[in-house]
């Protein structure tokens, strides 16, 4: 290689040394920046809408999801305002059940964090070992007592499964939606009222309803056609108190005795 060849590929390496230097530096900065200088770090973080879940519950939790979320959060870590996402975001239920959603807001001038939470809102309870409020998607998400008469929907489980926080009362949606709009149905004005909904066997695909007369039963994969309007008029055909059961768990057909 002759000497002014040489010359040139030396000044390329030293260039390309300069600018990775330069890049480099340029990095360092900015992250030096978003980690520990003042002007990005974050002054106050506030939480509104919150009532089964601390603030100081929902803040610890949220800084663990969101730094699991990328090796970039784990970097800035929760000090900095660039940690915090922008608009709505959906929260780790196994850390949050509680908690059906969030909306951010960063004010960079007064370098505060404002968190609006919505929590899910309480449908009914399910009990096996433990009890729990479950909302209307059937995701149990905060311990409960255990409840008597008509007014809170009851389902209790005999299938021994242990579910607990954040997991739905039945696993497939399908079937947890058939659940729930039967409760809302007969809840809405029955001429029966209900007082516990029992999911027998989960592999039978059936649920039984207790009520203030006879017993209920339902399959899991559909909702009976003008469940009212049959109830009613069976009432008119015969005493519905007196009956032992009636039975949906045949597609259009009902048998009651």
């Amino acid at each position: 290689m002759t000497r002014p060849r040489k010359r040139r590929v030396r000044k390329k390496f030293l260039y390309f040394i300069l600018a990775a230097a330069s890049v480099f530096a340029v990095l360092g900065s900015a992250g030096y920046l978003a980690v520990y200088s003042d002007l990005l770090k974050v002054e106050t973080i506030n939480i509104n809408g919150n009532v089964i879940s601390n603030s100081e519950e929902i803040r610890s939790k949220l800084a663990a999801d969101l730094a699991s979320r990328s090796l970039l959060n784990r970097f800035l870590g929760e000090r900095s305002l660039l940690f915090w996402p922008n608009g709505k975001f959906k929260p780790s239920g196994r850390l949050l059940p509680a908690v059906l959603e969030m909306n951010f807001e960063k004010n960079w001038g007064s370098k505060t964090v404002t968190i609006e939470v919505t929590e899910r809102k309480p449908f009914g309870i399910f009990c096996e070992t433990l009890c729990y409020w479950f909302d209307e998607e059937g995701v149990l998400f905060d311990r409960s007592p255990e409840a008597t008469g008509f007014l809170i929907a009851k389902v209790k489980d005999e299938n021994r499964r242990n579910l607990g926080l954040n997991d739905q009362i039945i696993g497939k949606p399908e079937f947890t939606d058939n659940l729930i709009q039967t409760i809302k149905i007969l809840s809405a004005g029955s001429i029966l009222k209900p007082k516990t909904y029992v999911i027998k066997n989960i592999g039978l695909q059936e649920f039984h309803v207790l009520t203030d007369g006879p017993e209920l039963y339902f399959s899991l994969g559909f909702i009976p056609k003008d469940l009212t309007k049959i109830l009613e008029a069976i009432a008119k055909e015969t005493n519905i108190r007196r009956l032992n059961y009636i039975d949906f768990r045949v597609e259009n057909r009902v048998y009651y005795k």
